[in-house]
């Protein structure tokens, strides 16, 4: 605003000016057309006194006297008239070219200035235009935050209410039971483990997006065989979930360059997500290929699918595929988001190939251990190796 006032002020000034220098330019311009006319007025009147004198006093004269006198008058007084005149006529030319010459650098110095000025405010409109688009975006993720804090709320509460009421549940039944076989007791024992396990993995996984979203989040690679851990992810996943069938990669697997804690919890969140949402007595199918320097891991699926538009959300926090019918689906939105973001961490990519009706497909990426890595792992386990059948000789 201030600017803008400072440009209004600084016109006018420059306005006044070349008003002043205009009217200047116009004083000389009345001049040099009053001299127009008056110059022959005036030679005119010269000669017709001098004509009248000469006829009443020079013609009387002799002769060498009135040459003199007519060179007098003609040669010198005319061409000292003439001379100033021209002279007055010449610096009233110059100073009126100066006053335009004045005028067009006013002009010249106005355009620059205007268009100095112009572009500052351009530039300004410019940074107001992009701090009001930041300001908008920002906005917008300030109501994505909101909903995530209340989908968080809204999540937490769910997944803290039903295994806290069944962990309660069961613990009021044995309470009152006091003639409780101890069949039923395992019974209710299991469900208070399942639920109390159920917690741990949610909390676990709120702190792993909280290291996460802290940029704290640590892997610590080693050589590391993959078909163990995917044998002991599917029969954790067995230990609480019997209706599913699972199909696992035949014969031994490339090692792989990998965080061994890390790795088996893509592959618990993995395989958990294709149970979820797989058909009861549906087949799992984990699936590895070698590609390049890299391993590349499917999770197939025979469920629901995800539609079209929800691919490009599946990894985000929170996001859970509706199923559609009445069949209640737990999870909390976060092992796919966890699993995205430890693959990553471990340099590989992760994506889904869907269709509805028909399955999903979820696959990943790792780096092979190279030949160096896998025969710095071959000498810690020989002198591990070693170091054992000493102290067992020792003994």
């Amino acid at each position: 605003m201030a600017r803008t006032e400072s440009i209004v002020e600084w016109k006018s000034k420059e306005q006044g000016a070349r008003r002043g220098r205009s009217d200047d330019s116009e004083v000389l311009s009345n001049r040099l057309s009053a001299i127009r006319w008056l110059l022959p007025l005036l030679i005119f009147l010269f000669v017709v006194a001098h004509q009248a004198v000469e006829l009443e006093t020079v013609d009387k004269w002799p002769a060498l006297q009135r040459f003199l006198a007519g060179v007098a008058v003609y040669g010198g007084i005319g061409t000292i008239v003439t001379f100033y005149t021209l002279n007055w006529i010449t610096s009233q030319t110059k100073q009126k070219e100066r006053a335009e010459a004045g005028i067009r650098q006013l002009n010249r110095e106005l355009e620059e200035r205007v268009a100095r000025r112009t572009a500052e405010l351009e530039q300004a409109y410019d940074e107001l235009q992009d701090r009001n688009e930041k300001l908008e975006a920002l906005n917008e993720d300030l109501k994505e935050l909101d909903q995530l804090k209340s989908d968080f709320v809204s999540m937490v509460s769910h997944e803290l209410r039903a295994p806290l009421t069944n962990i309660n549940g069961s613990i009021e039944l044995m309470l009152d039971d006091g003639g409780m076989d101890m069949e039923s007791q395992r019974t209710m024992l299991r469900i208070c483990g399942e639920q109390t396990a159920r917690l741990t993995r949610l909390v676990q996984g709120i702190l792993d997006v909280s290291r996460m979203e802290a940029r704290k989040l640590e892997i610590d690679p080693e050589v590391v065989d993959i078909k163990p851990l995917m044998e002991r992810a599917v029969e954790n996943l067995t230990r609480r979930e019997s209706k599913h069938r699972f199909n696992l990669p035949e014969g031994a697997l490339p090692h792989v360059w990998a965080d061994r804690d890390r790795l088996e919890e893509i592959l618990a969140n993995l395989i958990d997500n294709a149970v979820k949402y797989s058909p009861e007595g549906g087949i799992i199918k984990v699936l590895a290929d070698r590609s390049g320097g890299r391993l590349i891991v499917s999770v197939r699926d025979l469920g629901m699918g995800i539609p079209a538009k929800e691919l490009d959300k599946i990894f985000e926090k929170f996001h859970r595929v509706d199923r559609g019918d009445a069949r209640s689906t737990y999870g909390h939105g976060l092992g796919l988001y966890i699993a995205k973001r430890l693959i990553e961490a471990h340099g590989g990519d992760i994506w889904v190939e869907s269709r509805v009706g028909k399955g999903s497909t979820f696959r990943f990426t790792l780096p092979l251990a190279d030949d160096d890595q896998l025969k710095a792992e071959l000498d810690i386990d020989t002198s591990t190796d070693t170091s054992t059948d000493t102290s067992t000789e020792r003994t």
